[in-house]
């Protein structure tokens, strides 16, 4: 594909199964029309706004980028970018396409974070910065193309971690991981442990984000992280209903529910029946709680 517009650096590389295509082109640029009407590209554009200045207008809407902010378009929305002719930055147009097939499926990965969105402004993302920076070392004097073209691969990749991090998408090689992660962090903090540990403490810990650990739970367990917390306090709270003399109140706080009224609620959401008519069937009762 060729587009005068991205007249000073076009490439292609592979990735796996996936064609990529990128044409860079930096601002201001002098030769901009004065109507500029809203327009569609048959690629994915990302612009880059080193100064306060760019106006993003689109079918829905105006957005005003400053220093440091981007913002990715997907093929075939509508937008023009105005104020280009006076700021500082660049402009990166990036097509795929299919290339035969294979084990990894690069192509429906990448697509599927870029076609999943309109339109992303992403506010001052200090990795786009640094690149950005190793990109305008290479203008001058000493014009490094082929290291734009690095530079640029990297920029890419750095694309799509940013909306595949908004979006909650997960690579097919990541999912494995993901899974075994999640999976030993809920075995040994609610399971082993017994802890007190929270949602996005458990994000925290295997580096995903709350969204994708909970689309990981109900993957594995049909439930979200929290209603499988509430489902191992619950059988935990069984054991000791049918094998201790503990009251129905220590083993609420023993098993890390905050009142008796939450125990109660989550035990007869998954058991049906109350904590009290359960030991009756199946244990011994205290006095305390007859």
């Amino acid at each position: 594909m060729t587009n005068d517009y991205f007249s000073n650096i076009e490439f292609e590389y592979t990735l796996g199964n996936a064609n990529i295509t990128i044409y860079f082109k930096t601002f201001p640029i002098s030769d901009i029309p004065e109507y500029k009407p809203l327009h569609t590209h048959a690629y994915h554009e990302f612009v880059y706004a080193c100064d306060d200045g760019i106006l993003f207008e689109h079918e829905n809407g105006t957005e005003k980028l400053s220093r440091g902010d981007a913002i990715i378009i997907t093929r075939g929305y509508s937008h023009v970018n105005n104020g280009l002719e006076n700021i500082r930055g660049f402009k990166i147009g990036i097509d795929m396409s299919k290339k035969g097939s294979g084990a990894n499926d690069d192509y429906s990965e990448l697509a599927s974070v870029f076609e999943n969105i309109k339109y992303e402004i992403i506010r001052e993302n200090k990795e786009f910065f640094l690149i950005f920076e190793k990109i305008n070392s290479c203008f001058g004097r000493d014009f490094a193309p082929e290291r734009i073209k690095l530079y640029l691969k990297e920029f890419v990749f750095a694309i799509y971690d940013s909306l595949r991090t908004k979006s909650g998408i997960v690579s097919k090689g990541e999912i494995r991981s993901a899974e075994k992660n999640v999976s030993e962090m809920i075995h040994i903090e609610l399971i082993y442990r017994y802890t007190e540990i929270t949602l996005s403490e458990i994000a925290r810990k295997v580096f995903l984000s709350e969204r994708q650990v909970n689309r990981i739970c109900e993957k594995m367990y049909g439930r979200t992280f929290n209603r499988q917390r509430s489902y191992l306090r619950v059988e935990r709270a069984k054991k000791l209903l049918a094998s201790s003399l503990l009251d129905i109140t220590s083993i609420s706080l023993e098993c890390g529910f905050s009142s008796l009224g939450s125990f109660y609620s989550a035990f007869e959401a998954f058991e049906n029946i109350t904590p009290k008519k359960y030991r009756e069937l199946h244990g011994e009762i205290p006095k305390s709680d007859i």
